[in-house]
């Protein structure tokens, strides 16, 4: 599989790998957690940047690019 996903990265449009990707992920708003070397944030999935970066909307509103980290699903109580 990795093999057909690196020749389609290639070869496909960004914007058909971006919706394919998208139609595969957790829906917006979905709570998560991303451990960085400065320590854990959390707020809700709020899409990938043009640039590939997973969108993390803060419980402040604004919106954080996520370009490294170890993102977790947080489970709903």
């Amino acid at each position: 599989h990795f093999s057909q996903r690196l020749h389609q990265w290639r070869l496909w449009p960004i914007a058909q790998l971006y919706q394919n990707w998208c139609d595969r992920a957790h829906p917006v708003g979905t709570p998560l957690s991303v451990s960085l070397e400065e320590g854990v944030i959390t707020g809700t999935f709020a899409g990938l940047g043009e640039d590939g970066s997973l969108r993390l909307a803060l419980p402040d509103g604004t919106i954080r690019p996520i370009y490294a980290g170890d993102v977790s699903l947080i489970a709903e109580r």
